[in-house]
């Protein structure tokens, strides 16, 4: 259980940090 959730933030954040440079990279 404690995995899993660790897992799932682990993969919230790199998904987070994909969008953030996404943003970044057209409004740079």
């Amino acid at each position: 259980m404690v995995t899993l959730r660790r897992s799932a933030l682990s993969t919230g954040k790199t998904l987070v940090l994909m969008i953030w440079w996404e943003i970044s990279i057209r409004w740079g």
